[in-house]
């Protein structure tokens, strides 16, 4: 124990919450030129989309 262990990767899950379809993933991956954010949702309605970053999940 006691270990330092490099965090390269982190993904957040996304669940439903009551009375909506909307779910899926994100992923965050840490690469020398920065921050690649890919997220996979399903359930949303067509059209444009964007989202915000907590710093601090629940």
């Amino acid at each position: 124990m006691g270990a330092d262990i490099d965090v390269t990767r982190a993904v957040a899950v996304l669940h439903p919450t009551q009375g909506n379809s909307v779910q899926g993933t994100v992923t965050f991956t840490q690469g020398e030129n920065g921050i690649r954010v890919v997220a996979e949702v399903t359930g949303l309605e067509p059209g444009q989309h964007g989202f915000h970053i907590h710093e601090y999940g629940d």
